[in-house]
């Protein structure tokens, strides 16, 4: 079985689960500008072909184009994904200032959410990859938490190796304040309960406050860790693992004492850093070890293309 006919068969298999199914639908969130867009498709296909339940996806664009709008209104009617759309003005985050080249504005998005969901929704940053179901994530019980996520392994990785004495934990340590630095959370998958967090008297509006984000080095996830420490649930370091570091995570998190999912296989990758798999393969990818973490994104890639071009063939034909 070629892989395009494969994802049909997986796309059958799905809308007939969906249509029989009563389970409440998974709402995942992606916020994309024109750069990032395809990215953005890959990972919605990883979580499309790995996920049980049918799927909400609040699309947050900013700058797409209406070919790109319809590239994705396209995959999203092919994969059976209830598409809502949600434009981003240009001026959206006047008040922020982009100090990282790497970090791009458009990730403050993730902080409107509260204001456009009703419920709980499951936000994806776009250089991701999905292995695992994540229905199984998006049930997880928050207690009195309005949002979940996943250790950040570098701060953790730094506690470890210096204690407090690191130039580099000590803006961590003045995020966290009395919390444990350990605490801190990467806030590339982000479970919110969005009606909890508008419970919250003030909330939303400090949640939105791009001025005081800007003031961190991490922007909104500084800023997100200092608004919710004491108020996260930590999920399985399994959830969102850098690329490539499987047995790096497991090791970490040992010797740190913080078991979260260290012996399991990765459920996300998470391609963090400046060398993306969409880009030339680097010698460093190879001898850092992350070269199957490359080659299975570009497969992701490689199957997502096939099958728009199968969907394009097939609408061609029709007409």
């Amino acid at each position: 079985m070629t892989a395009h006919s494969e994802v049909m068969t997986m796309k059958a298999l799905r809308l007939d689960a969906v249509a029989t199914s009563e389970a409440t639908p998974v709402e995942i969130a992606l916020a994309s500008d024109s750069a990032m867009l395809e990215p953005a498709l890959v990972a919605l296909f990883s979580v499309w072909r790995n996920t049980s339940r049918a799927i909400i996806l609040h699309f947050l664009g900013q700058g797409l184009s209406r070919a790109e709008q319809r590239r994705l209104e396209t995959l999203c009617g092919h994969l059976g994904v209830l598409l809502r759309y949600h434009p981003l003005s240009p001026a959206a985050f006047r008040k922020a200032e982009q100090k990282d080249p790497d970090i791009s504005l458009v990730t403050l998005a993730r902080t409107l959410l509260p204001e456009l969901v009703p419920g709980r929704v499951l936000y994806l940053d776009c250089d991701v990859l999905v292995l695992g179901d994540v229905a199984e994530l998006f049930d997880t019980d928050l207690g009195h938490a309005s949002i979940a996520a996943v250790r950040d392994l570098r701060v953790v990785e730094l506690w470890r190796d210096t204690y407090h004495r690191s130039d580099k934990l000590r803006g961590h340590v003045a995020v966290m304040g009395d919390y444990p630095v350990t605490d801190y959370f990467n806030a590339g998958l982000l479970l919110m309960d969005c009606a909890a967090i508008r419970a919250t008297p003030g909330l939303v509006e400090e949640m939105q406050d791009f001025e005081t984000a800007s003031r961190f080095p991490l922007l909104d996830q500084d800023h997100l860790n200092r608004l919710f420490r004491g108020h996260s649930r930590l999920l399985g370091a399994d959830w969102n693992e850098i690329w490539g570091r499987s047995r790096h995570r497991r090791r970490v998190l040992r010797e740190a004492h913080l078991g979260e999912g260290d012996s399991r296989a990765p459920r996300m990758l998470h391609y963090t850093g400046p060398h993306k798999p969409w880009k030339r393969l680097r010698l460093s990818t190879v001898t850092r070890g992350k070269l199957w973490a490359f080659l299975m994104y570009r497969r992701a890639v490689r199957d997502l293309r096939r099958s728009e071009q199968t969907w394009a063939a097939g609408s061609s034909a029709r007409s």
